[in-house]
């Protein structure tokens, strides 16, 4: 036995048909109404409308299948998307085309996108409201023709956003949509709508997402028009809202953020926590840390609300403090990539810097890790050439893995970040000055000694001559300014000696020895010093250019063996037989370690040998 439904008339339904409009056009053409078809047990379910005949072969129309099986999966599952309680249209498109359009049946497609009208869902005739239950789809059920009612023009913004659900819904793709609708879907864009129209708008009271007869015109026409604005205008109109909201509750000092915004602020950050929602929090996130009259915008650390600990991005001073990092290095972590971050200009014209919460801790274990001398190089904007002449210098407690000599050299990510801070605070130039030279043209063109290049950084971090500018578009410290002049002068100063002392242990620490070699080259000899009468105790001081001349006159061999990849026990016997002999080591004085002069003789040595396998070291 055949238990289908028999009807006389079988219409397909069209692409752009919505799912009561198209059970009411079926109805009215076999003479019935819908809930009559509905004790058929005929409702709009893909299956239902395959099996009984009414959708065409699918070789034929694959496009209506799709549409029909998703408007179905959606009008099922999905109760937020379509107003199945109330009747609307527009009498425009429906004079033109006799069936109702999808879009009249989403919550919050409230103007015709086509003619820019509201839509009407009361009859002018019986002054009811429009009825599903009706036998004609464009007659009232007073039987008033549809297509004679008079529309009203609608906003252009409402209209637009109309436009966009109905995109949605077909997944069509809009050009330069406002940041918040770039990632939503059609359920996604109606959550926003439903928020930012119904908890932004003033007189919106304590519970406004409980909408009474949301899909009536009389309630959803000033949610869209309000949400609309504020998403056509992103987001100055949206920052405007949330001034005015906290205008009106600021009636007393120290109104809390709950109390301006309620269950609002939790709504943000737990039910629109999906990543399409994300330029809702961000904005919100950048309000909270430039506009808000306590807490962070009065430069207070404490986030007051337990939501906003959870937001993707917080505010500078916050970063900072977590971080233990000054603004400028945040600044310049951002830029280099290392967090992700923005920095976005107020009304007023006050720069502020938000970055990614969620990357804090990731940024920790950098910060705390170590780089290679080449990442190093490239963070300075310093040579790879000269930062291997540096290196042992500038950062003493560079360091190799399992301290062999053929791997890399790593540097601690703090000491590198010690001296980019260099630039914090000064100015950013497009030219130098006159008389004024950048870092790098120092560098290129100057003949200042390693050792020099390194005394004037050290000399810089502890502000003995201080850097005026910086070159705009400039990489790490090359871009630094100083003038010609302080520089000469310091020059002369450090090669003097003046103002430069050091002690044995900073000595040792420059040299990458212990404190017991340091000692033992003083008392031979090898190294001038001062003696403190007035330390307790004892202690010895010497002046920085004494360094120099150590580091000009000596070399110690875990250098050579460095350069070479050698071991010093091989490396003695080989230099032995060329008539080249330790001044200091084992065997030699009572030091540990084995130091050699820089003869020309070692010098040519090492150039001919480095960079070739120890297994070329012959021994005659």
């Amino acid at each position: 036995m055949d238990n289908k439904p028999s009807l006389l008339i079988h219409p397909h339904p069209y692409r752009t048909e919505g799912p009561q409009g198209y059970l009411l056009r079926l109805a009215s053409e076999n003479f019935m109404l819908i809930s009559d078809l509905a004790s058929m047990g005929i409702v709009y379910d893909f299956n239902v409308l395959k099996q009984n005949g009414f959708l065409p072969s699918q070789t034929l129309d694959p496009g209506l299948h799709e549409y029909v099986k998703t408007v179905a999966e959606l009008s099922s599952y999905k109760k937020n998307i379509f107003n199945h309680k109330f009747a609307r249209f527009c009498p425009i498109c429906l004079a033109e085309d006799p069936y109702w359009r999808v879009g009249w049946e989403m919550y919050f497609y409230d103007a015709c996108h086509e003619h820019e009208v509201w839509l009407i869902d009361h009859c002018s005739s019986c002054g009811k409201p429009l009825s599903w239950q009706r036998e004609r789809v464009v007659r009232c059920q007073c039987g008033a023709d549809l297509r004679m009612e008079i529309p009203a023009h609608s906003t252009k913004s409402v209209a637009y956003l109309a436009r966009v659900m109905l995109a949605k819904l077909n997944n069509m793709s809009i050009e330069s949509l406002p940041a918040p609708l770039e990632k939503t879907n059609l359920d996604q864009t109606q959550q926003l709508v439903r928020f930012l129209g119904a908890c932004l708008r003033p007189g919106a009271g304590n519970k406004p997402l409980k909408i009474k007869e949301a899909g009536a015109m009389s309630s959803s026409w000033s949610i869209s028009s309000f949400a609309s604005e504020i998403l056509t205008n992103w987001p100055q109109k949206f920052f405007e809202t949330l001034n005015q909201m906290q205008k009106e509750a600021f009636s007393s000092v120290g109104t809390s953020l709950k109390n301006i915004f309620g269950s609002r602020i939790d709504y943000i950050y737990k039910e629109m926590a999906a990543d399409a929602f994300s330029p809702l929090r961000n904005e919100f996130s950048f309000w909270h840390v430039t506009s808000y009259y306590g807490g962070i915008a009065k430069r207070n650390l404490r986030l007051i609300e337990a939501g906003f600990k959870n937001a993707e991005w917080i505010p500078a001073n916050l970063a900072c403090k977590e971080l233990g990092i000054s603004r400028g290095r945040l600044k310049r972590f951002v830029r280099d990539g290392l967090i992700e971050g923005h920095e976005k200009i107020s009304e007023a014209g006050r720069s502020f810097i938000t970055v990614m919460g969620a990357q804090l801790e990731s940024t920790k274990a950098k910060i705390a890790g170590s780089v290679t001398i080449e990442e190093a190089g490239k963070m300075l904007g310093i040579s790879r050439k000269r930062m291997r002449a540096i290196l042992r210098f500038l950062f003493p407690n560079a360091t190799r893995d399992n301290h062999s000599p053929l791997t890399p050299w790593r540097v601690p990510r703090s000491d590198i970040e010690s001296v980019l801070n260099l630039s914090d605070g000064l100015p950013i130039v497009c030219i130098p000055d006159e008389d004024c030279v950048t870092l790098n043209f120092l560098l290129r063109y100057w003949p200042w000694e390693t050792m020099e290049i390194v005394g004037l950084i050290e000399a810089s971090k502890r502000q003995e001559i201080k850097p005026v500018a910086v070159l705009d578009g400039s990489v790490g410290v090359s871009g630094l300014i100083y003038n010609e002049n302080e520089l000469k002068t310091w020059r002369e100063k450090s090669q003097q000696g003046y103002g430069t002392w050091i002690s044995i242990p900073q000595l040792c620490k420059m040299l990458s020895i212990k404190q017991t070699v340091g000692y033992k080259l003083v008392k031979n000899g090898f190294i001038e010093t001062e003696r403190l009468p007035t330390v307790r105790g004892g202690g010895h001081r010497l002046k920085k250019s004494q360094f120099f001349e150590f580091n000009k006159k000596y070399i110690f061999a875990t250098e050579v063996n460095a350069k070479l990849g050698t071991v010093t026990t091989k490396l003695r016997t080989i230099l032995a037989e060329r008539s080249i002999h330790p001044v200091s080591g084992p065997g030699v004085d009572d030091s540990r370690q084995v130091l050699y002069e820089r003869t020309d003789k070692l010098m040519k040595f090492m150039d001919e040998y480095s960079g070739k396998p120890p297994t070329e070291f012959r021994l005659t």
